[in-house]
């Protein structure tokens, strides 16, 4: 707890934090084109299938005149062959590899690969982050997240696609966790709610939204993707280790450092006993610890920790189940693909910076409850819609209601991602945000078949989403409210008691 003084002394938002910000949290706007990309890249054109050539070869439309017979025809009978001829308002990976018909299941399968290599980086990230450090795994996972996206456009089969997008789907998950704790570890305890509510993720998908309206093909899309990323890498060169990991592992004299450097960037003095506060906080942590190395087993050590990780974990899945169920169902909602994807990601915009006010004005739990009791009258509404709204206006209604339910799920998964990470010490911060977010990915990889219940109908999905986040309710009353409590840095078995020794020791320096 400690070093929380150090952050308050040296400012909790100066110049420093600023630029780390954008530095480290920036990328998480192409986390999102590269997670979204799917919903652009496995969307199915418009097809024809025109009899009297062999089967299965495919071609975009030429000067040739097609009939709703053979619109989106599937032959069964072998003896009936054709050729398929699709759309070129899109290029996606379905006209790339003919994924229609008998081999339609393999785009939902892509996705459900990529959240299942998500999966693995979040684990990944979280141990990595714990043994290496919050700065090298960081910019590591991210090169990796540039190179994987420029590969990935020069696929020349669905299976080497698939493939590298479980390698981007790691470098995603592990990205996830370690920036956020990277950030919040830098930055004092009423500016935490920034770590969650920038809406960098959903600038990100806008960004992806537009480009791929101006240039709808699935390879450009990877490798811009990519290129993106090279002023983000520089911050190696200027950014620091976590100057809480350094000190729990009792590398003192590089965690002063790095808050002296803190300090020349935000112009402010050092503080007067900085290697005796780090001293405490590694002491103690020795004390604790023994120099013991952290693993996921430590987030389950006791009945209280264990409860409340068990709780987080579910909440996760529940949520990314619900919202990516959403986001990769957008090309079931009536108009134009990209502009739906783009509104996705544009009204998540003014709800993220609501949630930095909300956030420190009503608690993340109270906040959290509150988008969630939108999200399920959303997700109710898009119900009774596609029952009772007049045929003309059911598009445009569903799609808005969907909207709302959207803005409900993201955030209130801004503001519980809030909650997760101040609920676990430094020790094992990264673990248990790691284990939450790979948890989340069991949710996020059977999202895509959600709205592939009910076949054309989208009811049945949104029933799925209604009941899953009226669970999720349920589920964030049970935690506890962390809003203005002091990041701990130790897992201590009296924290009350551990409080008033080292508030003694400090005054001793």
């Amino acid at each position: 707890m400690h070093v929380e003084e150090i952050i308050e002394e040296i400012w909790t938002f100066g110049r420093f934090q600023k630029i780390m910000l954008v530095t480290v949290l920036g990328p998480r706007g192409l986390l999102g084109w590269s997670m979204l990309v799917m919903s652009f890249t496995g969307t199915i054109p418009d097809w024809w299938c025109l009899p009297g050539s062999e089967g299965g070869n495919h071609s975009k439309h030429g000067n040739v005149s097609f009939d709703n017979t053979t619109f989106h025809k599937c032959y069964t009978d072998g003896n009936d062959t054709c050729r398929r001829v699709y759309s070129d308002t899109y290029n996606t990976i379905v006209n790339e590899w003919d994924l229609v018909c008998s081999r339609k299941w393999i785009t939902p399968i892509i996705t459900s690969i990529q959240m299942g290599g998500v999966l693995f980086g979040a684990l990944a990230g979280g141990q990595s982050a714990e043994m290496f450090g919050r700065r090298k795994s960081h910019f590591i996972f991210m090169l990796i997240h540039a190179i994987t996206n420029v590969i990935a456009g020069f696929s020349v089969s669905w299976q080497m696609f698939a493939i590298l997008r479980f390698l981007l789907g790691i470098s995603v998950g592990a990205l996830l966790v370690v920036s956020f704790t990277y950030y919040m570890e830098f930055i004092g305890k009423k500016w935490r709610s920034l770590c969650s509510g920038m809406p960098f993720w959903s600038m990100g998908v806008c960004l992806f939204a537009l480009t791929a309206w101006l240039t709808p093909d699935w390879s450009n899309l990877h490798i811009i993707c990519g290129v993106i990323h090279i002023p983000f890498l520089c911050g190696w060169f200027y950014i620091p280790e976590s100057i809480r990991w350094l000190a729990v592992k009792n590398r003192l004299e590089e965690a002063e450092a790095v808050v002296l450097k803190v300090c020349q960037f935000n112009n402010r003095p050092k503080p007067e006993h900085t290697l005796g506060i780090l001293k405490l906080v590694a002491d103690e942590e020795r004390r604790l610890a023994l120099d013991k190395k952290y693993t996921y087993i430590d987030i389950y050590r006791g009945w209280k920790m264990c409860r409340m990780s068990l709780l987080v974990q579910f909440q996760w899945a529940c949520l990314a189940l619900v919202y990516y169920g959403i986001l990769f169902g957008v090309d079931s909602l009536s108009g134009n693909l990209c502009l739906n994807i783009f509104l996705m990601g544009v009204v998540d915009i003014p709800a993220d910076i609501a949630t930095l006010y909300l956030n420190n004005r009503f608690g993340r739990k109270f906040t959290c409850l509150g988008y969630l009791v939108l999200g399920v009258i959303g997700a109710l509404s898009v119900i009774i819609a596609s029952i009772h709204a007049p045929p003309d206006t059911r598009g445009v209604i569903i799609t808005t209601l969907a909207l709302v339910a959207k803005v409900g799920v993201g955030s209130g998964w801004t503001a519980f991602q809030v909650l997760t990470s101040e609920s676990y010490p430094t020790v094992i911060r990264n673990l248990g945000y790691g284990a939450a977010g790979m948890l989340s990915r069991i949710g996020a990889i059977i999202a895509p078949f959600i709205f592939t219940l009910g076949g054309d109908s989208i009811l049945m999905p949104f029933i799925v989403v209604s009941v899953t986040m009226a669970v999720c309710i349920v589920v964030t009353s049970l935690l506890a409210e962390t809003k203005d409590s002091p990041l701990e840095d130790t897992i201590a078995s009296n924290p009350a008691k551990n409080k008033l020794m080292d508030q003694e020791e400090l005054e001793k320096l």
